[in-house]
């Protein structure tokens, strides 16, 4: 028998309204659900993209007792079939690789069907939050690579070019943030975050930050111990390393606490999601998602330099 993940019930799930990215329903709302017991729940379809995740977090979250002697599920090989192109070699991936990139990645607890939706059960990264703030910042120089189907090249070709994913290595899908001086949220359109452009995307990075009352974008972002640049720095180093995968249009999550008066109360958490589009490197680096978080990380270090104290 393959291995698995222990098999989950629905429990009383409800949307997510801290989804800042992603799909969501013909009346903007979140097509995500969350329970309370911690988890968040990601609708999926069956298919290749599905496939890919569930495969990704199977190599990431299946423990050896779940394996029993057997190998490590990979992820999908780059072709337009998902099998091996000639003379690759069926490796798992290294285990230095999943080691460095686990602390990252929001827990896989398996999947379930729920009123005739299938869902991917994660970690809810927000639960511990009263009022959570998140930026969901998409990754990557390129969406595309050269076997996804036509249509698909022709679409993020041209999005690509219309958003900073092509200029800046990512764009922004997305953000929620609290502002303690007003007592309200703030959440600018979908559409805001395409129409950045290369000049002005790094105010984004002040945005975020809940300002009067709350957390500057100083301490944020660059606090040495406790801003979000630190382990996105960290989260670069394992990117410049590894050699296991090619991913394309996963995300770098950031979220922190927007009723924090202080820093140390922030609780700031930097996240890796999303991997439908997740391959085997067959022993190459990403330079794709490398490549773009050193320019993340220049583009937030001049931007918040620019803020006020």
């Amino acid at each position: 028998m393959p291995a698995s993940f222990p098999a989950l019930s629905a429990t009383a799930l409800k949307p997510c309204h801290h989804q800042v990215g992603g799909h969501m329903t013909n009346d903007s709302e979140p097509e995500s659900y969350i329970d309370d017991e911690g988890r968040f729940y990601k609708p999926y379809t069956d298919g290749p993209r599905a496939e890919r995740e569930i495969r990704f977090y199977h190599a990431l979250f299946l423990t050896d007792e779940m394996l029993g002697g057997g190998p490590r599920v990979h992820a999908a090989y780059p072709s337009a079939s998902g099998e091996p192109p000639d003379g690759a070699a069926p490796e798992e991936p290294a285990a230095e690789d999943l080691e460095g990139l686990r602390p990252f990645v929001p827990r896989f607890y398996g999947t379930l069907a729920h009123e005739g939706r299938n869902l991917l059960a994660l970690e809810d990264v927000a639960r511990q939050y009263k009022k959570p703030c998140v930026l969901d910042v998409k990754m990557g120089f390129t969406s595309v690579y050269p076997w996804a189907e036509q249509r698909y090249i022709d679409k993020f070709k041209v999005k690509d070019k219309q958003t900073t994913q092509d200029s800046c290595g990512f764009r922004i899908s997305g953000f929620q943030v609290w502002r303690p001086a007003k007592g309200e949220w703030e959440q600018p359109e979908r559409q805001w975050g395409r129409d950045r452009t290369k000049d002005n995307v790094g105010e984004t990075f002040t945005l975020f930050a809940s300002g009067e009352g709350g957390v500057s974008a100083k301490d944020l972002w660059t606090h040495p111990t406790l801003g979000a640049l630190r382990p996105i720095r960290k989260f670069g180093e394992w990117a410049h390393k590894q050699r296991s995968f090619q991913f394309y249009q996963a995300s770098l999550l950031v979220t922190y606490e927007g009723e924090a008066t202080s820093i140390e109360d922030a609780r700031v958490r930097v996240s890796y999601v999303d991997f439908a589009h997740c391959f085997r490197a067959l022993g190459k680096p990403d330079d794709n998602l490398a490549e773009a978080v050193d320019s993340l990380i220049k583009i937030i270090e001049a931007a918040v330099a620019r803020a006020p104290a």
